[in-house]
């Protein structure tokens, strides 16, 4: 089984539960944005939890299929599509070869995962599938997807959904799905503003009472020079206190969250929750 990637949307890429007991090398470790996303998806084609998903970015891709495949997408909205029809989101779907999955521009939340059973076959590195980009490695060839790439799925043991498979050769459809659904906790992808907590870092003494006041109840807005490994948040500028010449702003007139992408997060607050994959 294999999916050809015939657009590859804004950011697409493998990524699993991540890259763990490298760090003290300088390795991050990578993975999904968006856990509980990743996982669902996974779960309801049948895999473990620890297989690659795609996940997309702002911007989904459009995927041939060449054999009948068993997928789910589970996060934000991209609007997913096969042949003209509405694909729908959190449940199994056996989709038909010949099909063409199109993701379009993300109407709710900011990423989404596309599950396949059996999972991608790509070789792990460092006992992970998660694509680490700066370092050009893992994943599919270390990169994002890019158009004309065949990703290879593993093989299944046994029909999954078999009531799928019965439905779809009498249907003359190119899918078909159970009425059914999981539960996704959609009201976290609209509205807004999200409240995050933090961990106070060994930086966070240094600031002047008013600044940490500050941070803590003013509102930030993720900055268009944000990526998978740090975010930079658009705020009030927080000044620090001691010695005047140790008086200073946040790098960039506004705080940085690393996330689980960063190679650099002793000592700081993972921030998973600020985006929340999506």
């Amino acid at each position: 089984m294999a999916l050809k990637v015939l657009r590859a949307g804004i950011l697409s890429t493998l990524q699993d539960l991540g890259r763990w007991g490298y760090q003290r090398f300088g390795v991050p470790v990578s993975g999904v944005m968006d856990e509980e996303a990743h996982r669902l998806a996974n779960w309801l084609v049948g895999n473990q939890d620890t297989e690659a998903t795609i996940e997309m970015t702002l911007g989904g891709p459009s995927l041939g299929v060449t054999t009948d495949t068993l997928v789910a997408v589970c996060g934000g909205d991209f609007g997913g599509q096969l042949g003209g029809r509405p694909l729908p989101r959190a449940r199994p779907v056996l989709i038909k070869a010949g099909g063409t999955l199109e993701f379009r521009q993300c109407k709710v939340g900011f990423r989404a995962y596309l599950a396949v059973a059996g999972g991608y076959a790509v070789t792990p590195v460092m006992s992970s599938r998660s694509t680490f980009l700066r370092g050009g490695f893992g994943g599919f060839q270390g990169r994002a997807l890019k158009r004309g790439d065949v990703l290879e799925t593993g093989s299944v043991d046994g029909v999954r959904y078999p009531m799928l498979k019965h439905k779809l050769e009498r249907a003359g459809s190119m899918m078909a799905h159970p009425a059914w659904s999981a539960t996704e906790r959609v009201e976290l992808l609209s509205g807004g503003p999200f409240q995050v907590r933090f961990i106070p870092g060994r930086h966070w003494e240094a600031f002047t009472d008013e600044a940490r006041k500050r941070f803590c109840e003013a509102g930030y807005v993720i900055g268009p020079d944000s990526d998978r490994p740090e975010s930079r948040d658009r705020g009030p500028r927080a000044a620090r206190g001691g010695h005047p010449d140790r008086r200073r702003s946040w790098s960039g007139n506004s705080p940085r969250s690393t996330t689980r992408a960063s190679a650099c997060v002793r000592g700081s607050a993972r921030s998973r929750s600020l985006h929340r994959g999506r």
